[in-house]
């Protein structure tokens, strides 16, 4: 499998919720690495072997938030892989960073099978429930 049919990019600081999305990725079949912050992520992107398909993250992290974090990645990965924001920041905010960062937002809290519907949709993949 191609990595960028179903290698997804998690990014999140809450220990509880990353392990959720994690495993719900996977029970769709996708391939989800974790990181619990941008140190960790960018230890992965160093190492990777290419892009992901999907990058999901958080905007609220410590040390360093979402958004710089991807500028980042893009700088100096050169990834352009789709973006999806998990974030409980006020709406008109979350708006306003999906639209700086060209990417896609859900408030949290989410429901879980908007979630897996929205990523999919983000690979292209038909194994949406």
């Amino acid at each position: 499998m191609p990595l960028s049919a179903g290698y997804v990019l998690l990014v999140e600081d809450d220990d509880a919720i990353r392990q959720l999305v994690s495993s719900l990725l996977r029970e769709t079949g996708l391939r989800v690495q974790e990181a619990a912050d941008a140190a960790q992520a960018l230890r992965f992107c160093s190492g990777a072997g290419g892009a992901p398909g999907l990058i999901i993250l958080d905007l609220g992290m410590p040390a360093m938030d979402g958004e710089s974090l991807l500028d980042m990645i893009r700088q100096q990965y050169g990834w352009q892989a789709p973006v999806l924001i998990l974030s409980a920041m006020h709406p008109a905010m979350l708006e306003s960073a999906a639209q700086r960062m060209k990417a896609r937002a859900m408030s949290k809290p989410f429901d879980l099978d908007d979630l897996v519907a929205v990523v999919h949709e983000m690979l292209g993949s038909s194994k949406a429930p």
